[in-house]
């Protein structure tokens, strides 16, 4: 239909209905979502949000890696989080630089990034320990970053066959257990009753109802642990078995035995085919 000059009423009314038309339709046309960019920015979503599966980016170091339990925690300025291992993922080592896209996720009350692609941009530096007491740590305080502590074990043994050492103490109304995938300076049960201190991260498990149950601090080797009550030089000795030591009845307990430890002679029981 032809408008006229005369028709300006009309030519204003099929104006706005277009410009109506025009907003309605960016209204039912969302754009992408912003990918959070930050740790810190992640952990402040509440856990509606979380489980929302926002979209996320982050770049930060590997500060725990464990491919036996599938776990990777990686760390920014701002924070550490949980991360979704791939099941093929690229080749890493602690301390290495990547690239994590993915979505949000809360499981068991932990924020964590899942579906998530890994890219392996370089070696990187792992961030500076922060101390944390035994009952800071048992209340959720510094979770998933690099932390260093001090604690006395009131056991010291020897962990499943991906870790060799794990070492439990109580704090307040809770405990830490120290687990370690490489530890094999002394045997662990020789560390019960002595001060140490571990750099790890510490992971969280939460009960139904939402309370801390215990943290397991996750060191990777020797070298995240300080003693600092050294055994005495008493302590190791050589010679035949020793009576007064446990007898060893795994292959996998006499492999973990440090040179020094081996030679205390420790009684050994080994049932295996040849």
């Amino acid at each position: 239909m032809e408008v006229r000059p005369t028709d300006e009423g009309a030519l204003k009314f099929v104006l706005g209905a277009l410009a109506v038309a025009a907003l309605a339709g960016c209204a039912v046309r969302p754009g992408p979502e912003t990918p959070i960019r930050t740790v810190g920015a992640m952990l402040r979503l509440s856990d509606r949000e979380l489980t929302g599966g926002r979209p996320v980016e982050l770049r930060g170091v590997v500060t725990l890696l464990d491919p036996a339990w599938r776990l990777l925690v990686i760390q920014d300025e701002t924070g550490g989080v949980l991360v979704d291992l791939p099941s093929r993922p690229p080749s890493l080592l602690r301390g290495d630089l990547v690239e994590v896209r993915g979505a949000t996720s809360a499981d068991g009350r932990v924020p964590s990034v899942v579906t998530s692609s890994l890219r392996v941009i370089g070696p990187g530096s792992l961030p500076k320990p922060v101390d944390v007491s035994p009952r800071d740590a048992v209340q959720g305080k510094d979770a998933y970053r690099l932390v260093q502590l001090e604690l006395t074990p009131e056991t010291g043994a020897l962990g499943d066959v991906a870790h060799t050492a794990r070492f439990t103490a109580r704090a307040g109304r809770g405990s830490v257990v120290a687990i370690g995938r490489i530890f094999r300076r002394f045997h662990p049960s020789m560390m019960a009753g002595r001060r140490l201190r571990v750099r790890g991260v510490p992971l969280v498990s939460y009960t139904p109802t939402g309370q801390i149950d215990h943290v397991r601090l996750m060191f990777e080797d020797e070298r995240d642990v300080d003693i600092i009550d050294q055994p005495a030089e008493e302590d190791v000795t050589t010679g035949p078995a020793n009576p007064g030591l446990p007898t060893l009845r795994s292959a996998r307990e006499v492999k973990s035995l440090s040179a020094v430890e081996a030679a205390r002679g420790y009684p050994v029981r080994v049932e295996g085919v040849v």
